[in-house]
């Protein structure tokens, strides 16, 4: 029993890292799905393990060592069930622009309670591995709705979504950039630093960014650029590798919007809140010799960059362009997707899905074989 356990331990840890690699490696898993024949480890601490042992030890109702992983486990679990009820794949399902956002947000909100009933409300705050299990649940469940309502996802790249939506959307985006930037200051939080920079959302980040090109002044712009500052710095990778042509293109986009935010201030007779530049703007604004004046700002164009070859898109300096302060052009989403998927850290359908074992392999830790 005791090899059993920990060898269904081991199996669903290698699943859930293959799974994540096929991610990053474009990879297309969709019609792997797990057979579920090969039982998830119990609700146990390491403490009720016994290499002598010859019964299964009796699980926990509440949180043990175990949660975190169980999570992971659960949810993709639970994803291929509803998959194989509906007769559908319901990550597609949701990612469909025909279905009604209502519909999908029925079907989120109803595997959320699911997951706040069992695993939620036996979490304790104080104990960081349920800490971050508790951050986890919330952070999958901001995916699912940020994949439901992507402008991408739409043939007009959501230039129809009512302010409603818009507002609802940014709110997602803006509450899984706010539990990054927690989980990078909380103290307890450094030996799950490894979970936390792996799921760096990354999609929700450059929708953040797209948006303060809008509406770049205000209570609600204010506290977004707070946390997208903030979140710079945490990942401070994105400022200092000008070779990878996702994070110049992000620079890109974060100088165009703060260069609307500072034209939109000296319209209104207003300056920074702060007083000054912020770090992380200074930095990229001194990699492109960006020069930049009250009445005009600076930046290298999306369009520009997205029709250059990816290994011409690294640069050391480059001449200052102006643009207007009210810029409306819609950004174009379909370059996005291509360049954050590219880095594979876009949640895109194929990262839910759990790939097909072997069942020579994993016969030894069924139910059955033990």
């Amino acid at each position: 029993m005791f090899d059993a356990e920990y060898g269904r331990r081991i199996v669903w840890q290698i699943a859930i890292l293959d799974g994540h690699t096929a991610g990053r490696a474009r990879v297309d898993t969709s019609r792997m799905f797990y057979r579920g024949d090969t039982k998830f480890p119990l609700n146990v601490n390491d403490a009720d393990l016994d290499i002598n042992m010859r019964e299964r030890p009796q699980e926990h109702t509440g949180a043990t060592e175990m949660v975190f992983c169980l999570i992971r486990c659960e949810f993709g679990s639970q994803l291929h069930n509803q998959a194989a009820i509906e007769g559908n794949n319901m990550l597609r399902l949701l990612g469909n622009p025909s279905t009604p956002i209502a519909e999908k947000e029925a079907f989120i909100s109803k595997l959320e309670n699911y997951f706040e009933e069992k695993f939620v409300k036996h979490c304790d705050p104080a104990i960081p591995v349920q800490l971050l299990s508790m951050v986890m649940i919330k952070v999958m469940f901001g995916r699912l709705r940020l994949a439901s309502r992507h402008p991408r996802r739409f043939g007009d790249r959501g230039a129809n979504m009512s302010q409603e939506e818009k507002d609802s959307l940014f709110a997602i985006c803006l509450m899984m950039i706010e539990y990054d930037n927690r989980g990078h200051r909380l103290s307890e939080m450094p030996k799950f630093m490894w979970h936390i920079k792996a799921n760096f959302q990354l999609d929700a980040f450059v929708y953040i960014l797209n948006d303060l090109r809008h509406s770049s002044v205000g209570e609600r712009a204010d506290h977004a650029w707070q946390e997208i500052l903030e979140c710079f710095e945490h990942h401070s990778v994105v400022l200092t590798d000008t070779k990878n042509p996702l994070h110049v293109a992000i620079g890109n986009l974060a100088l165009k919007s703060w260069g609307a935010r500072e034209s939109m201030l000296a319209h209104l007779g207003q300056t920074l809140p702060d007083g000054e530049i912020p770090r992380p703007i200074s930095i990229l604004r001194a990699q492109r010799s960006v020069v930049v004046t009250p009445k005009s700002y600076s930046n290298v164009s999306d369009q520009r960059l997205a029709g250059e070859p990816a290994q011409n898109q690294a640069f050391q300096a480059t001449d200052p362009m102006p643009f207007d302060s009210m810029d409306s052009t819609p950004i174009d989403w379909e370059y996005w997707n291509d360049l954050i998927n590219a880095s594979g850290v876009m949640m895109d359908d194929t990262q839910y899905q759990q790939p097909v074992y072997d069942t020579n392999t994993t016969n030894y830790w069924k139910e059955g074989g033990v």
